[in-house]
């Protein structure tokens, strides 16, 4: 996160490049300065001393701060004007799909004069609206977002999609909302998952997943599912789907268990996020279940990778190539700032498809 005192003098050195012509330009004064980021006024002295120091401004006791009549030549020595900040806003943490966004996204940016300001929402829509409000008071000139999965919009959000702001979405779509995305291709990628079982002999599979209301790749994930096993004639049993956890769900043993208490024919099963996935396999052993042979298993995200040699069973997996994906995304958001357009880029970046030892043939 960036300090408190670069954002501020980030946002004065914007206002001093765009009016570095016009020496004694007034500067906001440090009250509406403390006001606008929430900051000490000795946070926005310091900010002030500093910009004087590099002889871009002169303060004038009971006045004000105004543009220096050098500021132009010493911007000019610069070469070039401070970095431009991107919001870069994530729901968690936790995971190397959201790490590896950061990565991808910082990898593209490090060669621009942009820089990322991240904020994480912890699957709160309430904090992902702060979010979009403090990002925009800070001056970003765009924002980088994995949206809260909820039935309804944020409607910080709808704002900037009225006001034509440049947004990038981050693995997620918004069903009748012209937005810029980039996510890979959740229905294809589920379609070849199946299909790996259905090879192997499996009908019975199921899925394991958050809650798909209102989150668009789930539901992709869902009708992948769906159409592979109806194009070979496979009954859909709504029974083998459990669809109702929740992000980082409490109650995620009782209910992992229950459901394969109730599925005891199930003989695969497809997860949808790789903390389900570790979740599951905790289950399974406590049940005393045998990963390939009692159960086939198949995660979205390939998280194991890095642990497969202290792990009983590698995991077969659907795996993101999501530092690509946040790199595609921070090239498209920029784009989009230096060149805006009314046309809309709805981008998807192909997963690969990993077969280890957690899968294996059917046999009755």
């Amino acid at each position: 996160m960036e300090k408190k005192i670069n954002i501020v003098k980030n946002y004065l050195y914007e206002l001093i490049y765009k009016h570095k012509s016009e020496p004694n330009y007034l500067l906001p004064s440090e009250n509406a300065l403390c006001l606008k980021f929430k900051v000490s006024r000795i946070t926005v002295k310091n900010a002030l001393q500093e910009l004087k120091a590099e002889n871009l401004i002169f303060r004038h006791q009971g006045k004000g701060s105004f543009i220096n009549s050098t500021a132009e030549q010493e911007l000019s020595n610069a070469k070039k004007p401070a970095a431009k900040l991107i919001g870069l806003i994530l729901p968690d943490l936790k995971s190397y799909f959201m790490l590896n966004l950061i990565d991808g996204a910082e990898k593209y940016l490090s060669d621009t004069e942009y820089r990322i300001v991240l904020y994480c929402t912890h699957f709160s829509q309430k904090k992902e609206s702060k979010a979009i409000q403090e990002l925009l008071a800070i001056g970003v000139a765009g924002i980088l977002i994995y949206p809260v999965d909820r039935q309804t919009y944020n409607q910080e959000l709808l704002k900037l999609v009225i006001a034509k702001f440049p947004l990038v979405l981050l693995d997620r779509s918004l069903p009748g909302m012209k937005i810029h995305s980039v996510m890979s291709d959740h229905f294809h990628d589920v379609s070849v998952a199946t299909q790996h079982l259905l090879t192997l002999g499996h009908k019975n599979i199921g899925i394991i997943s958050t809650f798909p209301e209102g989150t668009s790749t789930i539901i992709e994930r869902l009708n992948g599912y769906d159409s592979t096993l109806s194009k070979h004639n496979v009954p859909i049993h709504n029974y083998y789907k459990l669809i109702s956890l929740v992000n980082y769900d409490e109650h995620w043993e009782e209910k992992i268990t229950a459901y394969f208490e109730k599925n005891v024919s199930l003989s695969a099963v497809i997860i949808f996020n790789s903390d389900l996935c570790y979740k599951t396999l905790q289950v399974l052993r406590k049940m005393h279940k045998e990963v390939p042979d009692d159960i086939s298993v198949i995660a979205y995200a390939d998280d194991y990778s890095q642990m497969e040699e202290v792990m009983r069973t590698p995991i077969t997996s659907i795996h993101q190539n999501t530092i690509t994906l946040g790199k595609t995304a921070a090239k498209l958001l920029i784009k989009n700032i230096e060149e805006p357009s009314d046309r809309i880029e709805n981008i998807k970046i192909s997963s690969e498809f990993i077969i280890k030892t957690s899968t294996r043939s059917y046999e009755k």
